[in-house]
């Protein structure tokens, strides 16, 4: 998977995107990064992906913001938000005077 990017042709880049499934996510990471330099400098192989080659793609790239996202979700839901005590209103605060 480190083929040098100048020299990447169509059936390389097809190998590298059906290989992202099987990445982990440290993995994953490092080769769409790798990948997206590929196809910035290889417009001409990228003008010859097939439509399923696409797909995967975008199917890595929800797998890697998903794990991001789930990530990110969890660390908002174990904060505990802090309960203030109701405000008493001057009515209230009145009647609490009288009672002492």
């Amino acid at each position: 998977m480190g083929a040098n990017i100048t020299t990447v042709t169509t059936s390389e880049l097809q190998l590298r995107i059906q290989s992202l499934a099987a990445l982990s996510t440290v993995d994953l990471a490092n080769e769409m990064q790798s990948l997206k330099r590929a196809l910035l400098e290889n417009p001409s192989a990228c003008a010859l992906l097939m439509d399923e080659d696409v797909g995967l793609l975008v199917a890595a790239l929800r797998k890697k913001e998903g794990i991001a996202l789930a990530a990110a979700t969890e660390k908002a839901t174990k904060k505990t938000p802090k309960t203030k005590e109701p405000k008493m209103s001057s009515q209230q605060i009145a009647e609490a005077l009288e009672d002492m």
